[in-house]
């Protein structure tokens, strides 16, 4: 396997020849069939038939295409616990991992911030970093320099409340805020004791509601404070997994979310505690979540949620198999998949479920190829 630059050259032009199946995820949803992708300075060119003369083809008809994962929330490892020398191992590690499993965007959570964008850097993982409102105080010099802007991370609703002034005007600049807020029966009742209001209900009357706010797993939101944040335009990140591992119970409204037209991501979470937990793990947990406690067996989350919805999360073209956007791919095994079940009429569905790291043998980040498990001529 490979990783890293010596896979392929930045800027290199590729084409990806005879697609067996490519599914977009652009605004008509359309999956197309034995097609070739050319990718020229990092973006996706052409899709159709490619005449033209490349510096790598690749013979793609064995390949499902997809675009690549969107991990809307991470935690990793700080120097807290452990040395620098074996921090950089971990990240690295956890890093390269990710990708081999479809990964090439992701927000990360840490407290240092430097050795994760220098490995992510060199792996070829884009990170958007989220960061906490006192490290935006210490270093704002160095976070001028960051390839993305940084996400304004809040721990809790203790920290909102403490931070209430700052937070509305990082959302009046047009500054990203994700606050875990609502994710414990005991915090939403606490909060409300104390302030006689629910957690985001304070948030809406404060005005830190936003377009540009993210709700990170609010296992313990109101029926009625979804029309909140509907009308506010906000985002939904959801970690099943962390959840349940955290024993947070409560109802994640996933289809009253849905028939809102509320965006919802979903992200890995806290890789400190679940060490194999990547996006496409995380879908299928909640698929089955949602078919379980809705009693609904055609109930699944799509692909949207770890694809389409990353690129208002990341803030950059990612996410579509789209002419104009990054060329962040996926090259699929379809005949494992096959063997495996994969039904040709719901193949997005089938995905889900059928999809593991062994069916990934390329991953393409900005126009790179990034991981290989074979080595192209």
């Amino acid at each position: 396997m490979e990783h890293g630059s010596e896979a392929s050259r930045a800027g290199e032009k590729i084409v990806l020849k005879n697609c067996k199946l490519v599914i977009t995820k652009d605004e008509r949803e359309r999956i197309l069939r034995n097609v070739d992708i050319l990718i020229s300075e990092g973006r996706i060119e052409t899709i159709g038939e490619v005449k033209e003369k490349a510096d790598m083809v690749i013979d793609s008809s064995n390949y499902l295409v997809m675009p690549s994962l969107v991990d809307s929330h991470m935690h990793l490892p700080s120097k807290r616990y452990q040395d620098l020398s074996s921090l950089e191992h971990n990240i690295s590690f956890r890093l390269k991992a990710l990708i081999s499993h479809g990964v090439t965007s992701m927000v990360v959570y840490s407290n240092d911030v430097e050795p994760i964008l220098a490995a992510a850097s060199q792996i070829g993982l884009r990170i958007r970093p989220a960061i906490k409102i006192s490290q935006l105080r210490e270093c704002q010099a160095k976070l001028t320099n960051l390839p993305l802007p940084p996400i304004i991370s809040i721990e809790d609703s203790e920290e909102c409340i403490e931070n209430l002034p700052e937070i509305k005007e990082f959302v009046e600049k047009g500054m990203s805020v994700h606050i875990h807020i609502a994710e414990s029966r005991q915090e939403v009742f606490a909060f409300k004791k104390r302030f006689h209001k629910t957690p985001i209900s304070l948030l809406f009357e404060r005005g830190i509601l936003s377009k540009n706010t993210c709700l990170i797993n609010p296992n313990w939101i109101a029926s009625w404070e979804l029309n909140l944040v509907k009308g506010c335009d906000s985002v939904i990140i959801w970690s099943p997994s962390t959840s349940m591992y955290k024993a947070m119970n409560g109802f994640f409204p996933y289809r009253e979310l849905k028939e809102m037209n509320v965006q919802i991501a979903i992200g890995s979470c806290d890789s400190n505690v679940l060490l194999n937990s990547n996006p496409l793990k995380e879908l299928k947990l909640a698929s089955l979540l949602v078919r379980y406690n809705y009693w609904d067996s055609s109930l699944f989350l799509p692909l949207d949620h770890v694809t389409t919805i990353g690129e208002r999360i990341m803030g950059v073209k990612v996410g579509r198999i789209k002419v104009g956007y990054l060329a962040d791919l996926v090259l699929l095994d379809i005949n494992r998949l096959l063997l495996k079940g994969l039904d040709m009429n719901k193949v997005e569905e089938d995905l889900i479920y059928l999809m593991d790291s062994g069916d990934v043998i390329k991953v393409i980040s900005n126009g790179r190829i990034v991981f290989s498990r074979i080595r192209d001529a």
